[in-house]
């Protein structure tokens, strides 16, 4: 700038800091122009906050011009000038904090600014400053704004945004570090103090990692002050779960390079050749993939399995499998490998490129349990009745009741708090006469009146019973729709059942998942009448984005294509040290030659450009140069040994590749984005779906693979099945932003969520309590909730010796009475010891502290088999029958046995437990329609009349 104009511009900016002017629209822009004209930045701003006028007249000088030229002009300006680092140190990066209040609010230039965003008419240089203000903004959280919003006593409008963008904030906000040197961040390339930064996926770097992990014990949460808690509560639990996947993942990978004896290796397809990218099929494009040549026909691995991608011997990168069939059946075949993320993309692509020997090595682990919960959590924006959840203690008071109930649900509860065993079978049309015992009637109430209501009950008590009541009373008194979750599909099946029975019509339901039985067949999502009509301008849209995405994949090719054959020539060096290193550059300057002559080498060869470069690759001296001053000034340089020099250049040339791939990653990621967008333009007919049913139904785990739908269908209400067995990352998830009830039926006395890291339960005693439900967390902070105390299931002789253990309260309902006697044994239940010695398995029972061997006792096995032959000539059904063990060796020993003249059926989360633990598993379907059908388990919730338990270790 012309010294003459930084001069008066100077003058002016002093005048006006010093009261000798004021901000007219004349001057306005040449303020700015001003103020952006100083050399020292922190100076500047320093002089601008000691001025009694300086925040006013920066204030009104952005005020006088809101137009997009002004923005794109000063406006741009002045927020380039500001984004320097240093600012944010001076007054503890209060100066800087106060000068953007004082920009954006009030919002007379802001909302403009936003809108012209909003509108696209910023150029480059003005949407960079807007996302840097807005960045700072949620750093700092904007409070004297909101404030000013929250506390507009004569707009409920603006106190309705402020509480929400604070709730956001909130949550949005970075976790509660804790002093000192332990907390997140710098172990190895993907630890982050934002877990939201994290890549679900673990970098071979962390896996690599003899750090330990950053994790919280619970406590920790609950001492966070107030202002953090939401934000470090979803932290904690997406650090812990994933810790938990990473887990298993470290144990697979182990197993699956051989490094860990166990009967199911990973499965290995070695050499393995890259020959470009792939993008699906022409008729249905996917996420786009890395297309590996292979001499092995894999046709058993799984869509979507998990590996990790090795390149001479080292791990490089975790991917997933994606099966194309027609790659699958070619000479030789080709699988497809899908690389999330741009640090691992940039790795796999660079050592692929050096690669002499691929692999690619199949991980048991079920990570598809784990991603779309925890992805779910990243997301997470707003944590609805954090209230409630996080806050509550024993000083609250009691539970915080609905804002408002429907006349008609009222009246109902009014009914029943009258006369908790009136019958009210015409007041929700039930085909049955129905009457509740007291702790029934009180659980009932909860659930229909409380925002957040626990409901306890030992086995047998009627839990499914009332959730089923809780769902027809709200679905026939009041207009709220319902999200239904439970943690398996069996139980989920269940629940659904137990809705049609109560009388809610199908047409109110809808199953999210692929799996169900005969009687929820029809509640799937693929059984729905289609409803909804794609208009001309969707389609346009879909066309639009589909022709976005055929760009870039065009794009992608191209630039893959570059890469995937080019060689470092020594032109692409010398280009690269021109910028990169200077003086490196400078020493492979070729002088040139004088008198127009052309200089030649030994053997004829002509110098060109790069002779000296060459020559100094080549690990010689530097040829016809040697003497000349260019060498001899570089001597350092060329008195590397050449296995320094090899070195050097394997720096420069990864350099160059790295620089391609950066190019390919900012595709491949825009390319994706657009098939995500598409993918969630097509989901609009299974949305339109959910929001118009009343209830939905689904497992945890799809309700966060689902999240989007259902954030669109915005359930009001919650209701969790067997919420003890749930861990708290997967209710948190299943909120939708709307949901205004949260309704938890469980028991935590019974079974713990599952926790593959002994170390993160709460067994272990560290205090991380990863397998603490949310549901036992409220209850052990005394949060009220009601209890069902009579059990409607077992025998007396059965329940006396729960009642015994844990739960004194049990009361027997009268149809547990007088029952028959188990027909040819001497007594109901029956002890039997033996001092027959275990056989050793080779299976290990994961959830066991060591991963110690499991248990098995061949002696048992035939004992059982009679036992259940000697019943079944009593005249008993083997449907009427499960068989119950605590140890995964002796169920396969169990199944293997009487799989000769009994089909032996297992739930699908013990057939996962005996695959992962290296178990063999045949199918479940029967060959023979004339075997019986027998139940097989491990030990859990079970509702069948007779039980024959076994117990390897004695432990009963």
């Amino acid at each position: 700038m012309d010294p003459n104009r930084v001069t008066r511009l100077t003058k002016l900016f002093e005048a006006i800091l010093h009261g000798k002017q004021t901000i007219i629209p004349q001057n306005a822009k040449l303020f700015i122009e001003a103020l952006c004209a100083q050399p020292d930045r922190a100076v500047c701003i320093r002089k601008l906050m000691s001025s009694k006028t300086g925040l006013d007249s920066l204030q009104s000088a952005l005020r006088i011009n809101l137009t997009p030229v002004f923005f794109n002009g000063p406006c741009a300006d002045l927020l380039e000038y500001l984004q320097l680092p240093d600012l944010q140190s001076i007054g503890s990066g209060q100066f800087l904090t106060d000068i953007l209040l004082k920009i954006v609010d009030p919002a007379i230039f802001w909302d403009p600014f936003m809108q012209s965003f909003k509108d696209g008419t910023l150029k480059k240089r003005a949407q960079i400053g807007f996302a840097w203000l807005l960045h700072r903004l949620y750093r700092i959280q904007a409070t004297d704004i909101l404030k000013s919003l929250t506390g507009a006593s004569d707009n409920d409008v603006l106190k309705t945004y402020g509480r929400r963008i604070q709730l956001v904030l909130e949550a949005s906000a970075t976790g509660k570090v804790p002093e000192g040197g332990d907390g997140p961040g710098g172990r190895h390339d993907n630890d982050f103090v934002d877990f939201r930064t994290i890549a679900i996926l673990p970098t071979p770097s962390e896996m690599n990692s003899s750090e330990t992990p950053f994790l919280r014990h619970s406590s920790a949460v609950d001492e966070t002050e107030d202002s953090a808690r939401v934000a470090t509560h979803l932290d904690n639990q997406f650090r812990l779960l994933r810790e938990d996947m990473l887990h298993e993942m470290r144990e697979d990978l182990q197993t699956a390079l051989g490094k860990k004896k166990n009967r199911r290796k990973g499965l290995t397809i070695d050499g393995l050749l890259l020959e470009g990218l792939n993008f699906g099929s022409e008729r249905r494009r996917t996420r786009w993939g890395l297309q590996m040549e292979s001499y092995e026909n894999r046709n058993f691995l799984k869509h979507r399995s998990l590996g990790c991608l090795l390149v001479d011997g080292e791990i490089v990168s975790f991917v997933t499998l994606s099966r194309e069939e027609e790659l699958l059946v070619k000479t030789p075949p080709s699988i497809v490998l899908q690389v999330d993320g741009e640090l691992a993309v940039n790795e796999t692509l660079l050592k692929l490129k050096f690669a002499t020997k691929v692999e690619f090595v199949s991980v048991d682990t079920a990570v598809f349990a784990y991603e779309h919960v925890l992805q779910a959590l990243q997301r997470t924006t707003t944590l609805p009745l954090s209230h409630e959840l996080l806050f509550w203690n024993s000083n609250s008071g009691p539970p915080s009741t609905l804002d408002s109930e429907p006349s008609k649900l009222a009246e109902f509860v009014r009914t029943l708090e009258i006369n908790p065993r009136h019958d009210f079978q015409h007041l929700l049309h039930l085909a049955q006469s129905t009457k509740l015992d007291p702790s029934q009637a009180e659980s009932l109430i909860a659930g229909l009146t409380q925002k957040v209501s626990l409901i306890q009950g030992p086995p047998g008590t009627g839990k499914s019973f009332i959730g089923s009541l809780i769902a027809k009373a709200i679905h026939d008194l009041t207009e709220k729709t319902i999200l239904v979750v439970c943690y398996t599909n069996h139980a989920l099946d269940d629940i659904l059942t137990s809705l049609l029975d109560v009388g809610i019509p199908g047409i109110s339901l809808v199953r999210l998942g692929g799996k169900s039985t005969d009687r929820t067949a029809s509640l799937t999502m693929q059984s729905q009448n289609p409803i909804f009509r794609r208009s001309k301008e969707g389609w346009l849209v879909i066309d639009q984005v589909k022709n976005a995405a055929a760009e870039y994949e065009q794009d992608l090719h191209k630039t893959f294509k570059v890469f995937h054959e080019s060689h470092v020539s020594s032109k692409d060096i010398m280009d690269h040290l021109e910028f990169e290193e200077p003086v490196i550059h400078t020493a492979f300057q070729v002088p040139s030659a004088t008198g127009g002559f052309t200089r030649i080498a030994s053997r004829g060869r002509v110098v060109d450009d790069f002779y000296l470069l060459d020559e100094w690759s080549a690990g010689r001296d530097g040829g016809v140069f040697k003497d000349d001053d260019i060498v001899k000034q570089a001597k350092d340089l060329w008195s590397m040994p050449l296995s320094a020099r090899r070195e050097l250049l394997k720096k420069w040339t990864t350099a160059i590749y790295e620089e391609q791939i950066i190019s390919i990653c900012t595709t491949a990621a825009a390319y994706n984005k657009h098939q995500d967008n598409l993918a969630k333009l097509f989901a609009e007919k299974d949305t339109a779906v959910l929001q118009n049913k009343r209830i939905i139904g689904c497992t945890t785990t799809a309700a966060a693979k689902y999240s989007d739908s259902l954030q669109a269908a915005s359930p009001d209400v919650l209701l969790v099945e067997e919420a003890g067995e749930i861990l708290e990352s997967h209710v948190l998830t299943a909120l939708s932003s709307k949901t205004s009830q949260l309704i938890l039926i469980g028991d935590h006395k019974q079974l713990r969520p599952k926790v593959n890291n002994y170390k993160l339960t709460v067994e272990n005693g560290e205090g991380y309590d990863l397998n603490k439900s949310l549901f036992e967390r409220l209850i052990l902070r005394d949060y009220p909730h009601a209890k069902l105390t009579s059990q409607h299931r077992m025998r007396p002789e059965i329940s006396a010796l729960i009642r015994e253990l844990t739960y004194p309260e049990l009361l027997d309902a009268q149809k547990t009475q007088n029952r028959p006697d188990v027909r040819g044994v001497q007594d109901n239940i029956v002890f039997i010891d033996h001092d027959h010695p275990e056989d050793n398995s080779d299976l290990s029972d994961r959830k066991d502290g060591g991963a110690k061997p499991s248990k098995q006792n061949s002696f048992e096995v035939d004992m059982v088999l009679k036992i259940f032959k000697y019943l079944v000539q009593q005249g008993y059904r083997s449907e009427e029958m499960v068989i119950l063990t605590p140890y995964l060796g002796q169920l396969q020993l169990l199944k293997k046995a009487l799989g000769r003249d009994q089909d032996a059926i297992l739930s699908d989360l013990d057939i996962a437990d005996l695959i992962a633990a290296g178990g063999n598993i045949t199918s479940q379907k029967s060959s023979e329609p004339s075997k019986q059908r027998i139940r097989l388990a491990t030990i859990g919730l079970c509702h069948s009349r007779y039980l024959i338990v076994v117990d390897p270790d004695h432990a009963i």
